[in-house]
Parts: C-alpha cells; structure tokens; sequence
C-alpha cells in the first residue's frame, strides 16, 4: 500500500517531467525556443509551441485558443511595465515571434509573457524567464 501512495505521488513529476511551463487551462506545455540568445539592446528571435505533457519528442500541437505574446520587465520597485512590441507570426502550429528587444542597466528582470485568451478573457498568463 506504501509503494502504491508513493507512485501515485511521483505520478504527476513523471507525466510533466519535460514540462517546465504548464499551461493548465490548454492541458498542454509550452516551450521557447530562441534563435540566438538575447543580448541587452539588440533584436532577437524565437518560437513557441505547445505540446502534450507526456510527448517527449515534444511534437507541436495546436492549443486551439486565441494567443497574446508580448515582453514584460518586472522592476525591483514595483511599477513593472512592457516592453516594445514584437511581431508574432503563426505558421502551423510553431509561433515565430521576431524584433525582440531587451534593455538592460534597469533594476528589473525581462519575460515573455504568453496570454491564453477566450475572445476578451484571459483564461492563463505563463511567463518566461528572459536571460540577458
């Protein structure tokens, strides 16, 4: 019976071991993927796809809702703010988004921040971590 609670407890951590961003509303992970690692000032690209949870070729589905991808800096004093616009193309079910811009030398931490939307609702907001 030990083994039994055990397992069912691990059960979770194995079905979204290669989930590290979980969009609960879709049932699906989200992943992004950059074209060259974003760098204070400059314009970057990068793709994001939605995949099942326990695909572990992480094969790109398509989340079936309404998407707003957009950057946001959150700042050490509280007054967070976006960031300039990106141009987000879709092709099949991968998200190209390009003429992403960072700045840097601001107390504050950079994210891609991706709204699930149902017409005028957002559902879910998942934020990515922006290394610069």
């Amino acid at each position: 019976m030990k083994k039994i609670l055990i397992l069912l407890s691990l059960l979770p951590t194995m079905v979204f071991a290669n989930c590290d961003y979980n969009f609960k509303t879709l049932n699906l992970c989200g992943e992004i993927t950059w074209k060259s690692k974003p760098v204070s000032g400059k314009s970057t690209d990068f793709d994001l796809k939605f995949f099942k949870a326990n695909d572990k070729k992480k094969v790109a589905v398509d989340p079936g809702k309404t998407l707003n991808i957009f950057s946001w800096m959150k700042m050490s004093n509280g007054h967070d703010h976006g960031g300039p616009g990106l141009v987000v193309k879709r092709e099949g079910n991968l998200w190209n988004v390009s003429k992403a811009r960072f700045f840097g030398g601001m107390s504050g931490t950079w994210w891609i921040r991706v709204e699930v939307k149902d017409a005028d609702k957002t559902l879910e907001m998942v934020e990515f971590p922006v290394d610069l």
